[in-house]
């Protein structure tokens, strides 16, 4: 096969794998396309026609998930100097979240290319600070830890009853009682039930191995963002007590970790 037929393979799985949504709210399509997102689903795009010009948008849908997982672009110095470079190398402009250009119809199918360009390379940036930005937090846990004269276990990992493997970034033992800690740098929907999953399903099977009681406590950075009442409601139904950031130093929350240690 020819190099020329390869393209048109291409060519081919990108139109049948591009849907078109018209006639939504105001005159705006959506465009679904084959590339990935932030989730492992598909980025989508919203294009509106004023006559001889293209909307193009992202609808806000970009920087809303990345607040999802934690990232937020402009609370980092050089995480914003990179996310301003791209809109500016793609011609991009961010109005209220929602990134969008304008261009002619002839330059469109350019336009189009670029602007999923951008879209692909800030998600790409926010995985990467997701990380550093985790494994920060989870380093700041550990120094106020050591300042509490707190002895503990790093990366301790358990099996659950389910047969997987849990990690907790922090194990507390002494004779007779265990406490787990998970440091978690934004407490959403998807950190919360993680971590009460792997909780839940820890219990009873590391009772049986240590034979000492067993509690869990999350640490969640409250810095940046507020967390929602009904996540914190919902750590203290499952038996599960947390520590907020930026009351740490409260006398209530350093006896949580002494009278574990």
């Amino acid at each position: 096969m020819k190099a020329k037929e390869l393209l048109n393979e291409y060519y081919a799985w990108l139109r049948d794998n591009t849907a078109v949504e018209e006639n939504l709210h105001s005159g705006w399509t959506a465009i679904n396309t084959p590339f990935t997102g932030l989730f492992n689903d598909t980025i989508e795009l919203y294009i509106k026609i004023n006559g001889s010009k293209i909307n193009i948008s992202d609808d806000g849908i970009t920087l809303n998930n990345l607040e999802e997982i934690g990232i937020t672009l402009f609370s980092s110095p050089n995480r914003k100097r990179i996310f301003d470079n791209i809109l500016l190398n793609f011609g991009i402009k961010l109005t209220e979240g929602e990134l969008h250009t304008e261009c002619s119809i002839k330059d469109f199918p350019q336009r189009k290319h670029l602007f999923l360009q951008a879209l692909i390379e800030i998600n790409d940036m926010a995985m990467l600070s997701k990380h550093s930005v985790a494994s920060v937090f989870k380093d700041d846990v550990e120094e106020y830890l050591d300042e509490l004269g707190v002895i503990y276990t790093k990366d301790f990992k358990f099996t659950g009853i389910s047969g997987i493997d849990f990690n907790f970034d922090f194990l507390i033992a002494e004779h007779k009682k265990e406490k787990i800690l998970r440091a978690i740098n934004y407490l959403n929907k998807t950190t919360l039930t993680t971590f009460l999953f792997a909780w839940g399903d820890i219990i009873e099977s590391r009772k049986k191995v240590s034979k000492k009681e067993i509690s869990a406590l999350a640490i969640i950075n409250n810095k940046a963002k507020d967390v929602k009442t009904e996540y914190l409601e919902a750590l203290k139904i499952k038996s599960a007590d947390y520590i907020l950031w930026t009351e740490k130093d409260t006398e209530e929350n350093i006896q949580k970790l002494k009278a574990a240690a």
